[in-house]
């Protein structure tokens, strides 16, 4: 429903803490660690930063 509502123009703002959930609604993604955002954009570019790999998986992945 809500991909719907998006394909009418409809714009939502998700608050998720779980990427699979996200990845299904979001073409923008905002990720915030500590009150700020530490990255934003595509999909592809997200699970390729850096920063939110360090923050959310540790830094030995």
């Amino acid at each position: 429903k809500l991909r719907e509502l998006n394909n009418l123009g409809v714009t939502f703002l998700i608050v998720e803490h779980r990427l699979d959930i996200v990845l299904k609604y979001v073409d923008n993604i905002y990720v915030m660690a500590n009150g700020k955002v530490i990255a934003k954009g595509k999909e592809e570019d997200i699970l390729r930063d850096k920063k939110v790999v360090e923050v959310y998986l540790g830094a030995s992945h």
